[in-house]
């Protein structure tokens, strides 16, 4: 529970004892209905006030929660638009590679020509001794350049050069169309990437919300619950809350949908071959032994952490891992860029069924295992049911099973 919903539910809790008591004393001291009822009536006055201003509380987060999820579902088309350009990309420079293969493959058809004839006229010391001195010191071009050049060679032959320029032109024009599409593809990905962080971002802060909404009005109804078969009004009360307990769950369900396109988008990632997979429990079996940081380690290895969400400072002076630091470091080495967060890591690749599993997947690990925006914790595995994971503060970089309650599912990069 957030800090706002425990303080609200705290304070209501001990507003509920503290206000019992005094109609138990006076119903002890003045047993007269009319006395109870009118204590009664004050007490349901105070929580009423009490209510109304929860509830206008709960009333601005919900506008902010409508602002975010608007902007969480922005996010997640300009991803989905930008990963459309990027795979047109990707395909334009396939068909411009192509192209380049084969214009290489005609100038060098051309250029074995061109040195087939000009090696017999050197051979036989002929009149094309001085055609293959320019030749060999400037190539054809030169040749064709040279009028007093061009009645020394056959008429086919001096086709034979001609073709052998214009295939390498050809080349060349062919080059820079394929420089070009590998320019569009770097900067395809670049802008796919970013979009991909800022919708994992808004779609983060949105279900940060909606589980502060839902602790929220959960605590509202409990103190309404209490007090309704006192006071027949506060049952428009619990009609909105009732009303809110249905604006949430279709946001959740929102999220969720969010949620599940940008898997889609993961399944369509590049897969990992088994040999990066290998080179991965490589290099996780190499920090064995190493101190859990929180947020500790990069692609470069592990790093100073900070406070965890418990308020333990201990990774400010602790050098290490924490779980998805130890899985981007070893990913990087097989050249796969994960994020430094568990939950966005199951969005970066393919879901692989358990049975299915390999070394170097991925092993996660939820609260609720319905629900995979409740994932906390993932690990590397290795075979034989076990993984290499950096588990928590306190603890090393170690061997852990994997087929314990908890587990969620497995993704392949």
């Amino acid at each position: 529970m957030s800090t706002l919903p425990r303080r609200l539910a705290v304070a209501t809790a001990a507003a509920t004892v503290v206000s019992c008591l005094p109609i138990a004393a006076a119903a002890a001291q003045h047993p007269d209905p009319a006395h109870r009822l009118h204590a009664a009536q004050a007490t349901a006055a105070a929580d009423k006030k009490r209510l109304a201003q929860a509830q206008h509380q709960v009333a601005a987060a919900q506008d902010r929660l409508t602002a975010l999820a608007a902007t969480a579902q922005q996010a997640v088309d300009r991803y989905t638009a930008a990963m459309k350009e990027l795979r047109q990309a990707q395909a334009a420079a396939a068909v411009a590679h192509a192209a380049l293969a084969a214009a290489t493959a005609l100038v060098n058809t051309q250029q074995q020509q061109v040195n087939g004839f000009v090696r017999a006229a050197y051979m036989s010391g002929g009149p094309l001794t001085t055609v293959a001195s320019v030749l060999s010191a400037a190539g054809p071009a030169a040749v064709l350049d040279r009028a007093s050049l061009l009645g020394a060679v056959s008429h086919s032959q001096s086709d034979q050069l001609a073709q052998l320029v214009r295939a390498r032109r050809v080349q060349s024009s062919a080059a820079a169309v394929a420089a070009d599409a590998a320019a569009k593809v770097q900067r395809g990905a670049a802008r796919a990437d970013s979009a991909r962080r800022t919708a994992l971002m808004a779609m983060a802060n949105q279900h940060a919300l909606v589980a502060t909404l839902t602790n929220k009005q959960d605590g509202l109804a409990k103190t309404l619950s209490a007090h309704e078969s006192k006071v027949a009004d506060l049952a428009a009360e619990a009609q909105a809350m009732a009303r809110m307990r249905a604006e949430i769950a279709a946001t959740q369900a929102a999220l969720m949908a969010s949620w599940a396109r940008l898997e889609a988008i993961g399944e369509a990632m590049p897969l990992a071959t088994p040999a990066q997979g290998r080179q991965v429990v490589k290099w996780a079996k190499r920090q064995l032994g190493l101190p859990y940081s929180w947020a500790g380690g990069d692609v470069r290895g592990p790093t100073l952490g900070t406070v965890n969400e418990e308020g333990n400072p201990a990774g400010l002076h602790t050098v290490g891992f924490d779980c998805s630091g130890l899985t981007l470091f070893a990913w990087a080495h097989a050249g796969f860029s994960l994020d430094h967060y568990t939950g966005y890591q199951w969005l970066e690749g393919h879901h692989i069924a358990l049975e299915h599993l390999r070394p170097g997947d991925l092993v996660f690990f939820a609260h609720n295992t319905a629900n995979p925006m409740t994932i906390h914790h993932v690990g590397i595995y290795v075979g034989h049911g076990r993984m290499i994971d950096a588990p928590h503060t306190g603890a090393q970089v170690r061997y852990d099973d994997v087929f314990v309650p908890g587990l969620i599912g497995a993704v392949r990069p």
